[in-house]
């Protein structure tokens, strides 16, 4: 098996989606010849490197595991939502972690100073959240 770089494997997954169609990964794979690791590791590179170099977003609908070149913003807004939705709620778990162990270990400036960061995090979140979610009234 030929060890692809990931901008190699990324400039194919580009390539798919560059007609215009939705794909998931499986059709993806199928299509450029990749394998699951080689799709992941391109996916990465396009999601970290390409799309801002090219300027154009890639998204992802979550509800069909497609992948596609957002024509509109919101494409990306829907992405966007459901992405911060699930970290929000991720990193409400880790407060809740770090609240309890401020609890049980008190004398531990740093638990409770990690909390308290963790705690402006989830507000941040938040309010990228809400300005993600009103954006489509702007946007009329």
């Amino acid at each position: 098996m030929t060890r692809l770089k990931a901008s190699d494997s990324g400039t194919l997954i580009w390539d798919a989606l560059a007609s215009g169609v939705h794909l998931n990964s499986e059709q993806i794979c199928l299509l450029t010849g990749l394998t699951r690791s080689q799709f992941l590791n391109g996916l990465e590179w396009v999601k970290d490197v390409f799309q801002e170099e090219q300027i154009q977003p890639i998204s992802y609908e979550h509800r069909t595991h497609m992948y596609f070149l957002a024509e509109e913003w919101r494409d990306v807004r829907d992405y966007s939502n459901w992405t911060l939705r699930g970290l929000v709620t991720r990193q409400m778990r880790l407060s809740h972690t770090l609240g309890a162990a401020a609890a049980k270990y008190p004398s531990s400036g740093p638990a409770r100073r990690v909390k308290r960061h963790s705690e402006m995090l989830v507000e941040d979140l938040e309010d990228m959240l809400r300005e993600v979610s009103n954006s489509h009234q702007k946007a009329k």
